[in-house]
């Protein structure tokens, strides 16, 4: 049972490793796929008025890429709005709560356990103060890995976006070989 268990760990631990290794690759496709599948109505409709399939598969990347880019510019300044007035407020809630917490304990007893807990209270806001500056420093520090994770992440979207076009582009042919493939008995069960 041992082996077993250290097995599975060993399995899973591999497992989750591949993933991560295969990660940028499954983001990749994701993207693409995605992308593919939103914009195959509108390639499909442009076909359908007599555009050529590359054309419109390019028209409906552009769409898909407009819409997308209409969505980020009106989530993501809100979104950096709201997590600037957390970082700005979270010290001084921080501070005010640590203050009142005191407070309270000091009208409640005069004793010297209530000593103590001031002693603990104000040795808890040294920790936040200088878990803040650590935390500080790292952003600092990491400038680097965070553009390049940046750098990438945009290699794996422009990566996307070339997929989808492929997909949209040849999307008929792709199904044409898929159905070829699989073979008719399997083929309605393929297309749904």
């Amino acid at each position: 049972r041992i082996w077993s268990v250290v097995g599975a760990i060993v399995i899973a631990a591999t497992v989750l490793n591949v993933l991560g290794v295969l990660s940028p690759v499954i983001e990749f496709l994701a993207v693409g796929s995605l992308i593919a599948f939103v914009e195959s109505p509108i390639v499909n409709g442009l076909e359908h008025r007599g555009v050529p399939r590359g054309l419109g598969a390019l028209i409906g990347l552009i769409v898909v890429i407009a819409i997308i880019a209409c969505v980020v510019m009106v989530v993501v300044p809100m979104f950096f709005e709201q997590c600037l007035e957390i970082l700005s407020n979270l010290p001084a809630q921080l501070g005010t709560l640590i203050t009142s917490a005191l407070q309270r304990f000091r009208s409640f007893s005069q004793g010297s356990w209530a000593l103590d807990i001031d002693s603990v209270f104000a040795s808890l806001a040294n920790i936040v103060q200088v878990y803040g500056k650590q935390i500080a420093g790292d952003l600092g520090k990491g400038m680097l890995p965070f553009i390049t994770a940046i750098a990438s992440q945009f290699f794996v979207v422009f990566l996307g976006l070339v997929l989808a076009y492929w997909l949209a582009c040849d999307y008929p042919r792709i199904h044409r070989e898929i159905s070829t493939i699989v073979g008719e008995e399997k083929e309605t069960s393929y297309r749904f």
